[in-house]
């Protein structure tokens, strides 16, 4: 078994280890999967030490900020997998749904009560920090957290990074090697301790019957009090097979022309892997490691000239250079921020520089205005911005390039710049499959200042900050596939 750092661990609550425990308690909560995981690794190391078997608690609430049936249709998928995964297995499963808000209360400590230790994911992700840390205060015995979902402990890092060039600097000299050190690819298969003593009748009060009978499809998920406006993603299912099944067909096909291809609309060249690293159902440890493998890498075609370069310094093709810009850097710059900024993802964290020019010119006449609704609905005069808006509503993702300029546009028609990111970010949380994810706010984040510069010349509305126009954007992309699939009249229901 590898090496879990000391860094990834956290000691939500150092109390004792519990040796009358019935289990190693292991609450899945952010990184969703059986694979490439330091938490789960952990909790298995906790129950070979203490010779207790595991049971994985893997729940889903309803009640979450922006619950729709898209985001727990999405979950359910990664539940129903990992439980035929299990079965047979000899490792306990608790998969539960929440069929009723606030029906969770109480169920974790009860599921404590019996643990000799509770181990859980350490996610920057929306707000399962905070989780977290209200759960654990129910527990007087040893509770850890542990981060699974970077590829560089986020208790490492020293400080806030400004800009991307800054941490991808900081990044390079600590070499690759640090990078590619990740968690087991299958930390369960000498597993052999037998199933936990699980009393599923105690549990009844929660619904347990109801929530099986959701997982087998018996019941049906719209008949749940969740938002059905937003309705799944079916092109797009959930779940860990998913995910490497869109890995490896992002390496087989459109890798080679990423760095080409990535910001043309018509052509599509991105990854879609967004979705499936938010809801853990896939490390990017692992997506790394199948990049590096594929491209048949080792550390010694590492080039120190390129230090801080956004190409060039892995030593690899162009299209995986790109690419392992945006995981390495893009991505883990987000955690970052959310980690060690208590502003990340709030107008208080965009830099002054930005807020005050904006601000500066919050006066300033705008083409148009448009209420959160109408931008909903994608029913503005841009209809480059409506195609972007129809594609979010209806997949769960817009075109990477296009989400800068679908964020910039809404600042130009909002009155306020603070208003603007509200209403982005609540745009953006109720239809996008990585909605909520520090990597997404990082995006939005940008559009108004964050991790750029201020650029000239001062222009209205935008003042200081980066400014794009539709016409530049029509000449510079290849747009008109995109527009035609996406200005059909179609409602928010996936087809």
């Amino acid at each position: 078994m590898s090496r879990i750092p000391a860094e990834r661990v956290r000691q939500v609550r150092s109390g004792p280890v519990r040796h009358e425990g019935s289990y190693v308690l292991y609450w899945m909560i952010g990184s969703r999967r059986l694979h490439h995981n330091y938490a789960l690794q952990r909790a298995l190391r906790w129950s070979r030490q203490l010779g207790k078997p595991l049971l994985i608690f893997e729940p889903i609430s309803i009640g979450f900020a922006w619950s729709s049936e898209r985001f727990v249709s999405f979950a359910v998928d990664g539940m129903r997998e990992k439980r035929r995964r299990l079965e047979n297995s000899g490792v306990s499963y608790l998969p539960w749904i929440e069929t009723k808000r606030n029906l969770s209360r109480g169920l974790l400590s009860r599921l404590a009560a019996k643990a000799c230790c509770v181990v859980t994911d350490d996610s920057c992700v929306f707000d399962l920090r905070g989780l977290v840390e209200r759960a654990s205060l129910h527990f007087t015995g040893r509770f850890e957290a542990v981060e699974s979902d970077t590829l560089i402990p986020t208790a490492e890092q020293d400080r806030i990074f400004k800009t991307a060039a800054s941490f991808r600097r900081w990044i390079h000299r600590r070499g690759a090697a640090a990078l590619c050190e990740g968690p087991d690819a299958s930390p369960l298969t000498s597993y052999s301790l037998g199933p936990a003593a699980v009393d599923r009748a105690a549990l009844e009060p929660w619904a347990f019957r109801k929530s099986d009978a959701i997982l087998d499809g018996r019941i049906p998920l719209d008949s749940l009090a969740i938002d059905t406006w937003v309705s799944p993603c079916v092109e797009t299912p959930g779940g860990s097979l998913a995910a490497e099944e869109r890995l490896q067909s992002f390496i087989g096909g459109s890798l080679n022309r990423y760095s080409r291809g990535k910001n043309h609309p018509d052509v599509d060249h991105g990854s879609r892997l967004a979705p499936y690293l938010h809801w853990g159902f896939i490390s990017p440890h692992a997506v790394l490691k199948a990049v590096l493998q594929h491209e048949d890498w080792s550390p010694d075609r590492v080039n120190p000239e390129r230090l801080a370069r956004r190409e060039g310094w892995w030593g690899l093709s162009p299209g995986a250079e790109s690419f392992l810009d945006q995981l390495v850097t893009w991505r883990e710059l987000g955690w970052n921020g959310a980690r060690h900024d208590p502003d990340f993802g709030s107008w208080a964290g965009i830099p002054q520089w930005a807020r005050s020019t904006l601000e500066h010119h919050v006066k300033d006449e705008r083409e148009a205005l448009y209420s959160c609704g109408v931008l909903e609905e994608a029913k503005t005069d841009d209809p480059i911005w409506n195609a972007a808006q129809t594609q979010l509503r209806r997949t769960g993702r817009v075109h990477s390039y296009l989400r800068m300029y679908w964020g910039k546009r809404v600042l130009s028609w909002t009155s306020d710049p603070e208003v603007a990111f509200d209403t982005l970010i609540h745009i953006n949380n109720k239809f996008s499959l990585d909605g909520r994810d520090p990597n997404s706010t990082t995006g939005i984040s940008w559009i108004f200042g964050r991790y750029d510069r201020a650029w000239g010349p001062e222009r209205p509305v935008f003042g200081k900050v980066r400014f794009m126009s539709a016409a530049n954007t029509r000449r510079k992309l290849r747009l008109n596939a995109y527009l035609e699939q996406y200005t059909s009249p179609h409602g928010v229901r996936a087809s």
